[in-house]
């Protein structure tokens, strides 16, 4: 897990470098220009197609570096797409990112050019790169047919055009696949040109690239449904009137089409042999929409069973591991679980007292520093509170759960994760 996240921020800190090394010409007249182009470009983002762009070359033999000017561009192309769809005369949206669109800040006008000149800029940076002509010409030609009217801005307009009707799911398929598959398949196969890669390396990293396109739009129009718009950047509930899986299908249905299309994307890899990094990275990107709502449903199943004693401990070890492993699949900086199993779940005589509290409560606390002795008590959850309960309900000592070697160890594990998880947040 580290070894990804070292390699995932390596690559998206080496191309967030070059982009602040981009338009800082400050003798120009035209300065204005270029700081609306630099309020876009740096305002963050996932840079999900340049660590693409980056993954892809080095999979093929060549140098993150090498994949560096055309990830740059591809990354231009990207944000001028944005400037130019948060205009009125588009979707009209106010922030982006978590702050003010570009026409907010700078001007309508002055946002349309910014995007032009975003979209030349990304032609320049491709015509420069120091790689063989051969490859920065089939480069420059994949770009401009993916970005431009066979691909991403032809899929705008079918967008556009079919906002009065309902579409088919053939003609959504086109309309997503061109607008955002487009570009992160230019993405992957620009990584591959980088490196001198094979007509068929090429043709695996489209097919990658195009279920891997389409989870993530299913994923974002998911979100535009069920999302918070204060942690999304951007205004939800934009998408109503237009033609999404999510409009034709439902939520349900295309989580399960996001699943799909995540194993399609891995088997696309196949002929690269070994790509653990974008096998890992298309998991992810499905595991962040899927995980919380399978906890939730877990926690609905749960309820449904009366438990005896030690089957209650055995339910908390399962509820552990699946915690941990989802943890780990969804890449948590932090882990705030909370598992009740009520009372009337365990299965015993009556009480002396009623104890409407919640018997069972796991919640992750920042690490705090452990005395030299006791080592393995101070790195457990503790599970205590002492209750008056029927003698039926054979569990060892009140207080002493962590007795138990089977929930020690579950519970020791998922510890040392979570330190290495809040350690990696705050480097």
């Amino acid at each position: 897990m580290l070894e990804f996240e070292a390699l995932l921020r390596s690559y998206a800190d080496r191309v967030e470098g070059y982009l602040h090394s981009c338009f800082t010409d400050a003798d120009e007249p035209q300065q204005v220009l270029f700081d609306a182009m630099r309020y876009s470009l740096l305002a963050g983002g996932k840079r999900l197609r340049p660590v693409l762009a980056q993954a892809f070359c080095e999979l093929c033999g060549g140098s993150a570096m090498d994949a560096l000017p055309f990830a740059a561009a591809v990354e231009m192309v990207h944000t001028y797409s944005l400037i130019h769809d948060d205009l009125p005369c588009m979707d009209n949206d106010d922030y982006r990112r978590g702050r003010l669109t570009n026409h907010k800040v700078y001007g309508e006008a002055t946002a349309v050019l910014a995007g032009d000149a975003l979209l030349t800029a990304a032609f320049g940076h491709l015509a420069a790169a120091p790689l063989p002509a051969s490859r920065v010409v089939k480069a420059t030609r994949v770009l401009s047919l993916c970005a431009g009217e066979l691909g991403m801005v032809g899929g705008q307009v079918l967008d556009m055009e079919a906002e009065h009707r309902v579409c088919t799911e053939e003609e959504v398929l086109a309309i997503q696949s061109r607008k955002t598959g487009a570009l992160i398949s230019a993405a992957c196969q620009l990584g591959v040109i980088a490196a001198g890669g094979s007509p068929a390396q090429q043709q695996a990293a489209a097919d990658y690239a195009a279920s891997l396109g389409l989870a993530f739009q299913i994923e974002d129009d998911i979100l535009d449904v069920v999302g918070d718009a204060a942690k999304l950047g951007k205004a939800t509930g934009m998408d109503q009137n237009k033609n999404t899986f999510v409009r034709l299908h439902g939520v349900e249905a295309c989580r399960a089409r996001i699943t799909e299309e995540t194993q399609r994307a891995v088997a696309a890899l196949a002929p690269f042999g070994q790509a653990e990094f974008l096998t890992e990275l298309a998991q992810r990107l499905t595991a962040q929409l899927l995980a919380p709502f399978f906890l939730f449903k877990l926690r609905l199943r749960l309820s449904g069973f009366r438990l005896d004693g030690n089957r209650a401990v055995f339910a908390l070890d399962i509820v552990v591991v699946v915690a941990d492993v989802f943890c780990h699949a969804v890449r948590l900086h932090f882990l705030h679980i909370e598992l009740v199993l009520p009372a009337g779940l365990i299965h015993g005589h009556t009480p002396a007292h009623d104890n409407a509290h919640t018997l069972l409560r796991v919640e992750a606390q920042p690490p705090r520093g452990r005395r030299k002795h006791n080592r393995l008590q101070n790195g457990l959850f503790v599970f205590q509170r002492k209750i008056q309960v029927s003698g039926a309900v054979v569990i060892g000592k009140i207080g002493n759960f962590t007795a138990r070697v089977n929930v020690a160890h579950a519970a020791v594990t998922l510890n040392k994760r979570l330190y290495k998880k809040i350690d990696l947040r705050n480097r």
